[in-house]
């Protein structure tokens, strides 16, 4: 696994993450704060897990070397924008 790959699978997985959290937290909230379950929330729900599930995966097979050049990759790009 290379950085680019790894880069790109990343952003890539974090971005449909970001998406399906956003489609989660559209669902209403009863006063407790809790969402009632239905098909169309769970099936959401499924999907954030799948993805939150890929993104586990992929950094458990990422070597510590890859992980520390993504991690100075992303302080670089965030500090020269």
């Amino acid at each position: 696994m290379d950085i680019k790959f790894f880069t790109s699978t990343k952003n890539e997985i974090n971005a449909r993450i970001d998406a399906l959290t956003a489609e989660l937290n559209a669902f209403p909230k009863n006063s407790c704060g809790m969402i009632n379950p239905t098909t169309e929330y769970r099936a959401v729900r499924n999907s954030f897990d799948l993805a939150f599930r890929e993104l586990q995966t992929i950094n458990k097979h990422a070597s510590k070397e890859l992980k520390k050049q993504f991690r100075d990759n992303a302080r670089a790009n965030r500090f020269n924008n």
